[in-house]
């Protein structure tokens, strides 16, 4: 699972979308994760009851989350560095937690299984790299008008002057991925197939120093309807949460 399971959600345009995608994220996962290992219906039945442990276990923990949520304020850049270590630490776990079950059907599968699973990873890599090579700077730009609005040309010139390490990041988070594609394809166990996602979901982690600075250099100069729209969208955000916390899975 990529980043945290509330953002994910998050990024779904539309609050009814996002509730709705709350509310079935069993099935969402299930469907995702059964497609790309190529289950078969006994193993597509297990996977139901491990996905269902793992969200209610999640939902145990988003508390913590919830309060952090919260307490974001865009114009308290002097935090900035703890509240993105504590958000890494939960990713860290959330994906931990995901990758042990990953492991778990990957060491399960057999030669055909894994074989359309590498083949579909691949893929996902070469398009991966295909929109790396073809990034622009308004994409970065879009990211950031999502959660602030309207920039300004202070906020633009910090785009501008992210936007080539934002790219080397996102070329090296793709070498990540084919290295790792390589060393699942290799046989292993269910130890080691864990073990590989959790190293490169450290190294992914590694070295936050520039996207915090990035932040802050765009946070720095809001002004007060880019906070009125920020605190809208962490409003949204809140909201989903606990909607994650009451969902019945």
């Amino acid at each position: 699972m990529s980043k945290f399971l509330f953002i994910l959600i998050f990024f779904i345009s539309g609050c009814g979308l996002q509730r709705l995608a709350v509310s079935q994220l069993d099935q969402l996962i299930e469907i995702q994760t059964a497609s790309k290992l190529d289950l078969y219906w006994k193993q597509k039945e297990a996977l139901e009851r491990d996905i269902n442990l793992f969200l209610k276990e999640q939902q145990k923990q988003s508390g913590e989350t919830l309060v952090l949520v919260k307490k974001i304020d865009p114009t308290q850049t002097q935090e900035f560095d703890q509240w993105w270590n504590t958000l890494a630490s939960t990713y860290q776990r959330v994906a931990e937690e995901y990758s042990k079950i990953l492991a778990k059907y990957l060491a399960l599968i057999d030669s055909k299984q894994k074989k359309n699973f590498i083949s579909k990873i691949n893929e996902e890599n070469e398009e991966l790299r295909e929109k790396s090579d073809h990034l622009r700077v308004d994409q970065l730009e879009e990211r950031i008008t999502f959660f602030f609005g309207d920039i300004n040309p202070q906020q633009k010139e910090a785009i501008n002057k992210y936007f080539p390490i934002w790219k080397k990041r996102n070329l090296e988070r793709i070498n990540r991925r084919v290295k790792l594609a390589e060393e699942l394809s290799k046989p292993q166990t269910e130890k080691s197939y864990f073990e590989l996602f959790q190293n490169y979901q450290t190294e992914s982690l590694k070295d936050p120093t520039p996207i915090i600075h990035f932040l802050k250099s765009i946070c720095q100069p809001l002004n007060a309807d880019q906070i009125k729209f920020f605190l809208e969208k962490k409003k949204q955000g809140v909201e989903l949460i606990e909607a994650f916390q009451q969902a019945h899975y």
